[in-house]
């Protein structure tokens, strides 16, 4: 004898079931949508990271550097007006620039010793004297930087593309350079383009600005210094030096609010941002080095007569550490592909709540003591009458 099933299907009419799942439906698909604005997950993504620059150097700016403009600051002491090429030292990574400079003056140089015996009196090195002066206004002087990036989408120069700087960025430390995008681009009250012709289009910036960008000056006191200073006088980061971490971050996934195209898709053009961070070391940067006494600033008739004379130089100021870095984003059919199967994956969970919704339904009236929905007990019903039938055709079949 054949044996047969016979299902009853239920349609619910349920304003509040309903209710739930659209709403739940509404929300995926609104969190689909900000986390394709956010982490374009459905474009091809390449992370940057080279370190480096092309060429770096300083040129004079607008107004020449003076030992004058140092009183204002609370400066005092010594002072030298030095040109940009005397008192910075710049590679393709990073570029060292000098604030404040110690000299001492050394007479005599260290002998041979039989071990075990008593110094003789040739064996003299002793300091003779010391000095120590600022460097005139450095931060006047302005940083050139040519650089170039080179991606999946292709290969540019620096003054290909278009860039600007935060006024203020007191927070860009970011685990994936896409949490960073996922800021937009700035108002343009708080972006400062960078100045050249149509032409030269190079990275120029003031050092004032470039410390600016990092909320800081160099007539700013230190932050830890006070705690290793016994005599408690105030040490300004022109004496104890700072380091930069100077980033060109590349991308063409900023997106802006005014135009809806950038939500989604990647900008036409790729541009940078100059970011700038700082860190004050406690020992201070500086560099350590000797030098001949006729370069140092000594005058010549105090080493003149000196045997061996020799100078050692300590220079404190700013340390910029160059660095590459960004995400760039391109339109890919698979990671697309993709990017649809997860979202319609995702969206299955509205219809699994509203299932889960249902089966616990009755245990939520029955420990609220209400009295449970009509479709409710015409589901119970209908599940009943099934399992009933079920039952018989198991006896019929026995």
């Amino acid at each position: 004898m054949d044996e047969y099933s016979t299902y009853r299907r239920c349609v619910l009419r349920s304003k509040g079931l309903a209710g739930s799942y659209w709403a739940t439906t509404v929300l995926l698909v609104f969190y689909v949508i900000y986390t394709a604005i956010i982490s374009k997950n459905h474009l091809l993504l390449e992370v940057l990271n080279a370190e480096g620059v092309l060429f770096a150097r300083l040129k004079e700016g607008p107004e020449a550097p003076s030992c004058a403009g140092l009183a204002a600051g609370g400066s005092t002491g010594l002072c030298v007006e030095l040109p940009w090429l005397s008192a910075c030292e710049l590679s393709a990574s990073r570029g060292f620039l000098s604030t404040y400079v110690q000299e001492a003056l050394f007479e005599g140089r260290p002998s041979l010793q039989r071990l075990g015996s008593e110094p003789t009196d040739d064996a003299k090195h002793r300091k003779v004297r010391e000095q120590a002066f600022y460097i005139g206004q450095p931060e006047s002087w302005v940083l050139v930087l040519e650089h170039r990036v080179a991606c999946l989408v292709g290969t540019w120069s620096g003054q290909d593309l278009e860039g600007f700087m935060r006024k203020e960025q007191l927070d860009i430390n970011y685990g994936h350079p896409i949490e960073y995008v996922a800021r937009g681009l700035p108002p343009a009250s708080a972006r400062r383009s960078f100045a050249g012709s149509s032409s030269e289009r190079r990275v120029q910036v003031q050092m004032a600005d470039l410390l600016s960008a990092a909320n800081m000056s160099l007539d700013d006191e230190c932050h830890r210094c006070a705690e290793f200073n016994v005599t408690g006088e105030r040490a300004r980061l022109r004496r104890i030096g700072v380091e930069l971490d100077v980033t060109l971050f590349y991308s063409n996934l900023w997106f802006s609010w005014s135009d809806i195209s950038t939500w989604f898709g990647p900008n036409k053009e790729v541009s940078f941002e100059l970011k700038v961070s700082a860190r004050q070391p406690i020992e201070g940067v500086r560099t350590i080095r000797s030098v001949a006494p006729s370069a140092s600033f000594f005058p010549p008739e105090e080493y003149r007569d000196k045997d061996f004379p020799s100078v050692t130089r300590r220079s404190y100021g700013v340390r910029m550490l160059f660095h590459q870095q960004g995400v760039i984003g391109k339109w890919d059919f698979p990671s697309f592909l993709f990017f649809l199967l997860q979202g319609c994956t995702f969206l299955g969970v509205a219809w699994t709540l509203t299932e889960l919704l249902c089966t616990f339904l009755p245990m939520a009236h029955a420990f609220l003591g209400k009295p449970a929905p009509l479709w409710l007990d015409t589901l119970q019903k209908a599940a009943t009458s099934s399992e009933d039938a079920k039952k018989a055709s198991t006896k019929k079949k026995d």
